[in-house]
This record gives structure tokens, C-alpha cells and sequence, in this order.
């Protein structure tokens, strides 16, 4: 790539999210720009999920519990 693509690149690629302090670079990463068009439903599937994980859904359907750390949990008062 020349010195101008790699830019172009760059700039395309670049997330910057000031509001939780990440900045993320990709663009040197090895993928095809299509990649990125073929991840999207998948992705936007994934922060579902996450989300509902969060909201505390039961993601063990077998043992009836929530999956995470304490904070998914329902406390009953004693540590375990």
C-alpha cells in the first residue's frame, strides 16, 4: 500500500470514543474491507446478547442462574 492508502485507511478505521477513553486502531490489522460488512449482523447479534446478559437473563436454562460476576447475581444476604 502507499503512504497515501494507508492514511486513507487510517482515517477510515480510526474510533475514537472520548466518552469512555478508548481510542482503537485497526487499520494495519490484515483484513479485506468487506470483512467488515460480513461482521456487522453478527456483531450487532453479540451487543444484543451482551445486553441481555447485563439486564440479567437466565443464560443457564438447566441450573435456573444468571452467568457474570457477583453483580448479575441476585444477593441472599450471605457471601459464598
Amino acid at each position: 500500500m502507499t503512504a497515501h492508502e494507508l492514511w486513507a485507511r487510517y482515517r477510515s478505521y480510526l474510533q475514537v470514543r472520548t466518552g469512555i477513553g478508548i481510542t482503537l486502531d485497526i487499520s494495519r490489522m490484515n483484513f479485506q474491507d468487506p470483512l467488515l460488512d460480513t461482521l456487522e449482523a453478527p456483531m450487532h447479534e453479540a451487543i444484543k446478547t451482551m445486553q441481555a446478559l447485563e439486564a440479567g437473563t437466565i443464560a443457564n436454562p438447566d441450573e435456573g442462574r444468571m452467568v457474570g460476576h457477583y453483580w448479575l447475581r441476585a444477593r441472599t444476604g450471605a457471601l459464598p
